[in-house]
């Protein structure tokens, strides 16, 4: 990240934002201090959000951050279970290598809260895996593996979703898609 001189314009005026529009200067690095990046457009900051263990859990007051806290910790856009980040936005959530097997049963009821069943991510976020090979999430038939609600941006990478089961939910066995902007790669 190298510095521009001041915001400013080869005439001297203040650059008030990036070719997209952001407001310049941001704090890309998040180090507390905004700076101007040189280029078309200013670095923002997107947080990483590590997932340290394969459990499928949802407690809020543990010390590891399982895949289906980090998801609730982002949709609430703040910390939850062990995964203590204020997300301040969108968020990428790595996945390290291992076998993530959702235990949470489903119990036929509605819901859209992470607390049993499917994923259900309900804001902007990256997914990311160490690979489709080694990252691989296991729906384990007690639902599908993914519901995604809303009009945000979500990107899945790097990894195998397996073990859906949209029988009793109806639709999507892998991921349910209710209007998101989905990328899977």
């Amino acid at each position: 990240r190298i510095a521009a001189v001041d915001c400013k314009d080869i005439g001297g005026n203040q650059i008030a934002s990036d070719q997209r529009g952001v407001v310049r200067p941001q704090d890309g690095d998040d180090d507390g201090a905004a700076k101007c990046d040189i280029g078309a457009y200013e670095a923002e900051y997107l947080p990483i959000l590590t997932v340290n263990t394969e459990l499928d859990e949802f407690d809020t007051n543990d010390a590891t951050c399982s895949l289906r806290e980090a998801v609730q910790s982002v949709n609430n856009d703040m910390p939850f279970g062990g995964c203590n980040l204020g997300s301040r936005g969108y968020v990428t959530i790595t996945v390290p290598a291992g076998t993530y097997i959702l235990t949470q049963a489903w119990n036929g009821d509605i819901n859209n809260d992470n607390t049993v069943g499917d994923l259900n991510v309900g804001a902007a976020m990256t997914i990311v895996g160490a690979g489709a090979h080694t990252t691989v999430i296991d729906a384990g038939r007690i639902d599908r593996v993914m519901s995604i609600e809303g009009n945000h941006t979500v990107t899945v990478k790097d990894v195998t979703l397996t073990g859906g089961d949209a029988t009793a939910a109806g639709s999507g066995g892998g991921i349910d898609n209710i209007d998101a902007n989905l990328t899977v790669d």
